[in-house]
């Protein structure tokens, strides 16, 4: 028989959003036709889809019911049952990564809704078809985030509390960051916020979320109080190291008047933590501020550097895979930068309000403008139409390089 080779594919992803529910949608870089081509568009009504690093599996949430399905192939792997979620994300404090893909792709972490109100974290094993429980208790958990090597898994809880969060006495109601080994061992807290490094307040105010580790392993920023949607957040900006109690407070933001939000990136060799910020004034008529802090982790005490950008909004913001360049909107346009030792230096800060849900592909960024697909080139800013006009409701999630076998 002839050897039957697996060939590179370069792929764009696209979500389109419908009456009858989400599909998914590729597109072939390599490919002289402008068609896209469904790869998924068999359920109806989905919740959620989150697609593994490698591009090859999607977790396809329905209702409570978590559905792993190969793309390539099209077959569907498992269904594991998830629970469903609190109307009010979780009674008040905003549901952040209830599933996670390993960076390999071959795990799946994911958080189990039960009454209590209760909740577990679980794994799927992609390749030995396993399905584990990583716990098994009273406390909460929240926003997963794995280690870039994959050996372990941090997660937000309420371990304090060893009564279930809805009977513990106020000075027990926090959050804090725990790791655990992927078979569910070796699960412990790297942070004790028992000493309120984050406003005073029940587990809604003491809430943490969006934990993001340094590539050395060697830190985990993480934001603090994470309310719900519609709720104006004090929230501010924290790092724990991994290995030692060491918890330091980046940002100080807590004043009434301020609706912060922020959007942050570590350096490739972890030397530098920039952090893009947004404080918006509620009760007065000041001018928002905005812009960029950058942290050297050998110091964390003082900011090393700072750069202010006028009318900057930090949640639409999208950093480099190598944190070497930054996208971020602005006024009614948006600003391409370069980062350099930690410094923000502005390129190019004519540019439409592009989408900034893209993906950074080598030298260029792809994205959408209205609905066409467009490419910003690094680091000129050009734009270049690429002649592809979408349909409503679809957006851009993801680019990867997959082996097709033919």
């Amino acid at each position: 028989m002839p050897e039957i080779l697996a060939q590179p594919q370069e792929w764009l992803l696209f979500e389109q959003n419908s009456e009858n529910g989400k599909g998914i949608f590729r597109f072939d870089l390599e490919q002289a036709s402008d068609e896209l081509t469904p790869l998924l568009n068999d359920y109806q009504h989905i919740d959620w889809i989150y697609l593994s690093p490698d591009g090859q599996h999607a977790a396809i949430r329905v209702q409570d019911k978590i559905n792993v399905r190969d793309l390539i192939s099209g077959k569907q792997l498992t269904q594991l049952s998830a629970g469903i979620p609190p109307n009010r994300d979780f009674w008040f404090v905003k549901t952040d990564n209830l599933v996670a893909w390993s960076p390999t792709g071959d795990k799946l972490a994911f958080i189990q809704f039960s009454e209590g109100p209760r909740t577990d974290i679980l794994l799927f094993d992609v390749i030995n078809n396993q399905l584990i429980f990583l716990t098994n208790d009273v406390a909460l958990e929240n926003a997963l985030a794995w280690s870039p090597n994959g050996d372990k898994l941090a997660f937000a809880t309420t371990q304090s509390c060893d009564k279930g969060i809805m009977d513990c006495s106020p000075e027990l109601q926090y959050w804090d960051v725990a790791i655990i080994d992927p078979d569910g061992s070796n699960n412990h807290l790297v942070t004790n916020m028992s000493d309120r490094r984050i406003p005073d307040g029940d587990w809604v105010v003491n809430s943490i979320c969006r934990l993001q580790w340094s590539p050395d392993q060697r830190f985990i920023a993480f934001r603090s109080f994470c309310p719900s949607a519609g709720i104006s957040t004090l929230s501010e900006v924290l790092v724990t190291a991994t290995g030692s109690p060491q918890l330091w407070q980046l940002t100080e933001f807590g004043d009434m008047d301020y609706d912060n939000s922020y959007s942050s990136v570590w350096s490739s060799d972890s030397r530098f933590f920039t952090i893009g910020y947004t404080h918006d004034f509620i009760f007065d008529d000041k001018e928002d501020e905005g812009g960029f802090l950058t942290f050297e982790t050998s110091h964390f005490a003082e900011t090393q550097i700072f750069t202010g950008i006028k009318q900057f909004y930090a949640n639409r913001t999208s950093w480099s895979p190598d944190a070497k360049y930054v996208l971020g909107e602005a006024g009614n346009g948006a600003f391409l930068g370069s980062i350099q030792n930690g410094e923000v230096t502005i390129l190019a800060d004519n540019l439409p309000s592009i989408s900034l849900k893209g993906i950074w592909v080598n030298d260029k960024y792809i994205t959408q403008f209205q609905n066409r697909l467009i490419s910003v080139l690094i680091p000129s800013g050009e734009i270049l139409d690429l002649g592809i006009e979408l349909d409503d409701g679809m957006e851009l999630v993801g680019h990867w390089r997959v082996n097709v076998s033919h």
